[in-house]
């Protein structure tokens, strides 16, 4: 695959995040809520603060990103840096989301942990359509969760928890190939987008190719157009030259008239040649008028 290529599949990659992120981000502006239902009163409320800031935090930022990223016209060049920067920002949220599917987990509260894991699963699942195009920024999101969820029912050494890592496994693999899939159907649509748009790039640089030989024959015939009267002219004053001293044979006069009745065709056919050049050339403006049809 040609570097071009490559460059305008990451951009329109990225791009797609970049335009479809804000249902993530009015999901994270969410999820503070939900933690904090969670977990205050199991856990110390300067840990819940803290955490809570640090979510609308990376919600904060990765809205002034999207806003920078909207207002920069040269966008599709510096596509590199703009991945870069949402990968971080990304990174960072899932470092985040892994820390607290580790470390605010209920252990106690049966009711509170299913909501736990709603809560955290959706967060996967909605990462799915906006990520999944791109796979890297998707396995941000998912491997810490994923990592913090399993570390927790593992460390809990029970049946059901082993069962509900094996559970939990799969569900992370079909959202990982949803992904995928997702991202392979992106690309392949991407890729006949670029093709077409070579094609019409092609197609148009050959038509161009082609209007600009045209209008170079026309105006070389338009600019010729002397050069190609004058032997015609000549020939007429020739047979008016052998008129004049063939005297009056008939037979040698009537082919001097069939020569020159034929001269005058050829030369209306020429003057028709011409003016259609001229036309083709634009340097004779065409005015319609309105005409009899008998």
């Amino acid at each position: 695959m040609d570097k071009k290529r490559q460059h305008r599949l990451l951009f329109d990659a990225i791009d797609h995040v970049y335009k479809n992120i804000n249902d993530s981000i009015k999901l994270s502006w969410a999820l503070p809520v939900t933690f904090l239902v969670i977990t205050w009163n199991d856990f110390k409320h300067w840990q819940v603060i803290i955490t809570m800031i640090l979510f609308l935090l990376v919600s904060f930022i990765r809205k002034v990103i999207i806003s920078q990223y909207k207002k920069d016209t040269d966008a599709y060049f510096a596509i590199v840096s703009w991945k870069n920067r949402m990968m971080l920002i990304t990174g960072f949220s899932g470092l985040l989301l892994g820390f607290v599917s580790w470390f605010f987990y209920p252990q106690n509260d049966p009711a509170l942990q299913i909501f736990f894991y709603i809560m955290m699963l959706s967060v996967v699942a909605g990462a799915v359509p906006i990520y999944g195009h791109y796979e890297p920024m998707f396995l941000l999101t998912l491997v810490p969760i994923y990592l913090g969820l399993a570390m927790n029912l593992l460390m809990q050494g029970t049946l059901d928890s082993l069962g509900g890592l094996a559970v939990l496994t799969v569900f992370f693999l079909v959202m990982r190939n949803t992904s995928r899939a997702n991202g392979k159907l992106f690309n392949q649509y991407a890729t006949s987008q670029y093709n077409n748009r070579r094609l019409i790039k092609d197609l148009k640089e050959e038509k161009d190719k082609t209007v600009k030989a045209v209008q170079d024959k026309a105006r070389f015939i338009s600019s010729a157009s002397h050069d190609i009267r004058q032997p015609v002219h000549s020939l007429s004053l020739f047979i008016d030259a052998l008129e004049q001293r063939v005297g009056k044979q008939a037979e040698v006069i009537e082919l001097l008239q069939n020569m020159r009745k034929s001269l005058r065709i050829l030369a209306n056919f020429l003057m028709d040649i011409l003016d259609i050049s001229r036309l083709d050339a634009g340097i004779v403006k065409s005015t319609p008028v309105p005409v009899k049809v008998h």
